[in-house]
């Protein structure tokens, strides 16, 4: 059964999902459900007004059979489960789906949607209206008219639904399903005094970093004051020509190079200064351990992410807060925690990308080492360096090779690769000479990875001209490449310039006067990554049939089991993550993991 639900909800100029998260905004004590549509498979749609009808109108559904339908189901089915109490069997999210299938458009909103898909539009200029009106306060008329628009609604977003669905791959809409309701129904908790002490550490180095540079969070704040303090203690204040707008502009940014330099001044008032310029303007921990505190304040941490965030088909950040990125042994992921008689089980793939492009190329020298259980960062180094070199004798040349297996697979030349390790942590400063004996000794150790540039070239020149063939797993055709699982990588008006039978300059769009450049090893890279992606999306689909999946990072997998079950857990976990899929039956998977009652891995 499709029920198709449409919710309109108060709205104010300081209570608004511009200003808010998603759930900070629905938990919020000034939300109000105004009104509710809902269409039940292909029957006429009802609205429902106010809280209590719409309560008694969900009711009378068998939510246990329901697949609930919306565009941007992390709103209606927050709604749904956290203010009315009603989970269905699956969600299903238009938003989600031309996300995925339509990533050049410039937007994805439900009318932008209708209008590009030759469904119609929404009604317009209804919404606004009711901005600040609780529903006591809005006239007859206008409710009447915001009833049509929420009716509108409903059977626009089921109409999309329609058209997309029967092209839409099944363990794609299963994916969607799982991202809506990680958040939605939210398992994990936060440690509410772990986030605390972060915020109050942070505030308080900030305060002192401020003291010791001898100056105001003003001066920090602002580049041109910033600028006037390191002139006056003898300092050229470094400066770059912006990438965006091609004009000269401060250097001031933590990975500009010459700025860094100045952390290592000789002078210790200009180390202070850079070192407070930084606290200060980097507020992303102390936002971050507010909203922890907030949600920990509701018991459970709604798990956010945006399914296909990326056109490769990663998952991104969501609701104003971007579990993908934190910081490894950090106190805010510390700050995740399994509820009580539980443990929080996480394993994650194995140098996936690595594995994936080498087994693409047939890359026989670093399958090898994979199979043999090698530790390829140390093979490479060993063969750079020429002595034996270990994680244990040579942690910082190990570094170094790590760095070079990782990124150097795409096609990274020497100044990159320079500036790369520059950035690390730890930082290695090594001569561009050197940076170029690296990229050289790679192309050279694995041929095949080079070689395999040069065919995505030629596969970018065939794209573009409208022609189709086969490399690997992969199908591909005008702007577009088909891959295993169903879906497409997808480069919109490709063009490809050749001279001498070598790729010039290449470039797709993305969005409206948006170009990207492609090349050899930036395809190579688009492509591994959305194939390594479908070989942890299926093993988390397998997973969360025994076991419900509650968070994932990447290629990290996490979930809930009794302290009893844990390592029964985990072994199960790393089984299913290092199956082979049917299309690439040959790739060494390998996976690890460990389980806490915190996310400490």
């Amino acid at each position: 059964m499709l029920i198709t639900i449409d919710f309109e909800t108060f709205y104010s100029t300081e209570h608004s999902l511009t200003r808010m998260s998603t759930s900070a905004y629905i938990r919020s004590p000034e939300f109000e459900t105004l009104m509710c549509a809902v269409k039940i498979n292909d029957e006429p749609t009802a609205v429902h007004i106010g809280h209590n009808d719409i309560a008694e109108a969900l009711a009378e559904i068998d939510w246990s059979e329901a697949e609930v339908l919306c565009h941007n189901a992390m709103f209606d089915g927050f709604i749904l489960a956290q203010v009315f109490g009603f989970c269905p069997a699956k969600y299903r999210d238009t938003l989600s789906m031309v996300r995925a299938q339509f990533p050049y458009w410039t937007h994805h909103n439900l009318d932008t949607c209708g209008a590009n898909l030759d469904l119609g539009r929404k009604m317009s200029g209804v919404l606004s209206k009711l901005k600040g009106l609780h529903l006591a306060d809005i006239p007859l008329e206008q409710l009447l008219q915001a009833a049509n628009y929420c009716k509108r609604d409903a059977e626009l977003c089921h109409d999309i639904y329609k058209k997309l669905e029967p092209g839409f791959p099944d363990s794609e809409l299963e994916l969607i399903h799982m991202t809506i309701r990680l958040f939605c129904q939210p398992k994990l908790e936060v440690d509410v005094k772990r986030a605390s002490d972060l915020l109050r550490s942070e505030i308080l180095a900030k305060d002192e970093a401020v003291a010791q540079a001898g100056t105001n969070r003003s001066v920090l704040m602002s580049n041109p004051e910033f600028a006037k303090e390191l002139v006056k203690l003898g300092v050229t204040p470094p400066r770059k020509i912006s990438p965006t707008t091609d004009l000269e502009t401060w250097a001031f940014a933590k990975s500009d190079s010459e700025f860094q330099k100045l952390f290592d001044h000789e002078d210790p008032r200009v180390r202070s200064l850079c070192k407070a310029r930084i606290k200060v303007k980097s507020t992303i921990n102390e936002t971050r351990a507010a909203r922890f505190i907030a949600e920990g304040a509701h018991n459970t941490l709604p798990v956010g992410l945006r399914y296909y965030a990326a056109h490769t088909g990663r998952w991104g950040g969501a609701n104003k807060l971007n579990l993908q990125n934190l910081q490894r042994g950090g106190e805010l992921r510390k700050s995740i925690k399994a509820p009580p008689g539980y443990v929080l089980v996480v394993a994650d793939l194995t140098q996936i990308e690595c594995r994936m492009n080498a087994w693409l190329a047939n890359e026989q020298a670093l399958l090898s080492t994979f199979r043999n259980g090698q530790d390829v960062y140390s093979e490479f180094a060993t063969k750079f360096y020429g002595t034996a070199i270990s994680k244990s004798t040579h942690p910082l040349e190990r570094f170094v090779g790590k760095t070079c297996v990782l990124g150097l697979g795409y096609q990274m030349g020497a100044p990159k690769l320079q500036f790369s390790l520059q950035n690390a942590r730890p930082s290695v400063e090594l001569s561009l000479d050197v940076c170029e004996g690296l990229v050289r000794t790679y192309r050279s150790v694995y041929p095949a990875i080079r070689d395999q540039w040069r065919a995505m070239d030629g596969i970018i020149a065939r794209m573009a001209m409208g022609a189709t063939g086969t490399y690997g797993p992969l199908e591909y055709g005008r702007w577009h490449i088909r891959l295993p699982n169903g879906m497409a990588l997808q480069y919109w008006k490709l063009t490809a310039d050749y001279e001498n039978d070598w790729l010039t300059q290449s470039s797709y769009s993305l969005g409206r006067e948006h170009k990207i450049g492609l090349y050899g090893g930036k395809l190579t890279e688009n492509v591994v990554q959305a194939l390594a992606r479908i070989v942890m999306s299926d093993a988390m689909l397998r997973i969360d049939r025994e076991l419900p999946v509650v968070m994932h990072v990447h290629d990290e997998i996490a979930v809930l089991a009794p302290e009893s079950q844990a390592q029964e857990t985990l072994d199960f976990m790393i089984a299913e993550m290092t199956k082979a899929p049917s299309w690439c039956p040959t790739i060494p998977l390998a996976a690890e993991g460990g389980y806490d009652q915190i996310y400490s891995k």
